[in-house]
């Protein structure tokens, strides 16, 4: 006989002509043969027999899934590393930089294209840049840098 207001678990009673989940509830009254259960998870059950109620407490913890174990194998991994990919000066974000200025404005001092080169894209300094004069009809751009020369 269980306590009105414990909670229990009930077990599953799914067999021909019953299809009771059974699941997590409170006890709302119990006798010595049965108890009806209010869930958690809302429903309630009537008349449960009392072998398939049984405390929650006495239910153990599921153990949780255990985290898989990576092993790094030495002989397998490269002894030198990989190439560094080319960067696309079309697609850098210097180059983007440099066509949002030149649209809307009539001219761009090359100190500041300059001082953005090397910020954004860690040039050396040592970049020339010609042709920034114009907006949106002139965008002759060149810059040298590390022997990479890059027009826009």
């Amino acid at each position: 006989m269980y306590e009105v207001g414990t909670l229990v678990t009930v077990k599953s009673r799914t067999w021909a002509g019953i299809n009771k989940q059974g699941g997590v509830g409170k006890i709302t009254s119990s006798t010595f043969t049965s108890c009806s259960v209010k869930y958690v998870l809302g429903g309630s059950d009537k008349d449960i027999p009392t072998e398939f109620v049984t405390p929650f407490e006495e239910e153990g913890k599921r153990d949780r899934a255990a985290k898989p174990i990576t092993e790094v194998v030495l002989d397998k991994l490269s002894p030198t590393p990989a190439p560094v990919a080319p960067v696309n000066p079309l697609t850098s974000k210097f180059t983007t930089f440099l066509l949002r200025l030149m649209s809307g404005s009539d001219e761009i001092a090359v100190s500041e294209i300059r001082r953005r080169w090397i910020e954004e894209e860690g040039g050396t300094g040592g970049e020339e840049v010609e042709g920034l004069v114009g907006g949106m009809e002139q965008r002759n751009v060149v810059m040298v840098d590390e022997g990479m020369v890059y027009k826009i």
